[in-house]
């Protein structure tokens, strides 16, 4: 495939023009708060204040739903990439980008289905994009070099998690992914719903909780757009099969130019957080993605 690199301002005048919209912000910075294991009802059972918070000041979803398989490397590849699972050619947590039972249909690095992180750094190369994870197994999921900063480490999320604080701080991204696994590693140890699921859910709200009160110091939170989500449910101690409540999973946006205390009736699809973020980035989508924004979240028509 070819890629091109756009101009973020010549694309908002187009856009404002087309639209009537005003500029909400010189720049829109962007948070990709992804939690692995997530579910709507460990949202409804547990204390969540800041989830809820984000809720309230912004549109949410818990409906939205996952591709097939409902393992976690088809559906992070499928947020990222655009596309479902018979594109990506993510079918299950065994692949690499060398190693595979069906090949991604388009490719911006051998292997590997275009992702929003390389559009995001073809498109405006001075971007300053971030990704902390604690599942290793998620970087092989992005084109090498495209990140401006990779933290990796195998299941300590408060490293993971203390380090994008840092990072926040010290750079300032453009875009940040902060990926979470404790809460899946609590539903596969003790069961979805269990004790400790709901405990390993509040958590994650917790961290919620201090990532806005860390945009509140710098005083980032107006020019700032999160969007928390996951990649799959789960049912007993397990994922991957065909109930609602491994596919269901959570959908929350809030930011300049998002509605307030809006639920979205219309069905989100994983992929479609891929088109989402590039409508905030003001990225160009890959005529290979399959991806529709989440329009009805946004105050204003594009």
């Amino acid at each position: 495939m070819h890629c091109f690199r756009l101009n973020r301002s010549l694309i908002l005048v187009g856009v404002l023009f087309v639209s009537g919209m005003l500029p909400i912000a010189a720049q829109q910075r962007v948070i990709l708060f992804g939690v692995d294991g997530l579910s709507p009802q460990g949202i409804a059972e547990a204390n969540t204040p800041n989830i809820h918070a984000l809720m309230k000041s912004g549109a949410w979803s818990m409906h939205a739903r996952s591709v097939m398989p409902t393992s976690s490397s088809s559906n992070w590849a499928a947020m990222i990439m655009g596309a479902p699972t018979e594109l990506t050619g993510v079918t299950s947590n065994d692949w690499q980008p060398d190693s595979f039972t069906i090949a991604a249909a388009c490719q911006d690095a051998p292997g590997i289905f275009p992702t929003i992180y390389s559009l995001e750094h073809l498109q405006h190369p001075a971007a300053r994009i971030g990704i902390f994870t604690d599942w290793t197994d998620y970087v092989r999921l992005v084109e090498p070099g495209v990140a401006s900063k990779v933290y990796s480490v195998d299941e300590k999320e408060d490293d993971a998690f203390e380090h994008a604080l840092a990072y926040l701080e010290s750079d300032k991204p453009d875009f940040l992914f902060l990926h979470l696994d404790h809460v899946d590693n609590a539903g596969h140890a003790n069961g979805w719903g269990s004790p400790q699921y709901i405990a390993a859910v509040e958590k994650t709200d917790a961290m919620l909780g201090r990532l806005l009160l860390t945009l509140d110091k710098l005083k980032l939170r107006d020019s700032t757009t999160i969007l928390l989500t996951a990649d799959h449910g789960g049912i007993g101690r397990t994922h991957g099969g065909l109930s609602m409540s491994e596919l269901e999973i959570p959908w929350v946006i809030s930011g300049p130019g998002i509605r307030v205390n809006y639920k979205i009736e219309t069905t989100i699809m994983q992929y479609d957080t891929a088109a989402t973020l590039a409508r905030l980035l003001d990225v160009k989508p890959s005529p290979c993605w399959r991806s529709r924004a989440v329009d009805s979240a946004f105050i204003a028509a594009r």
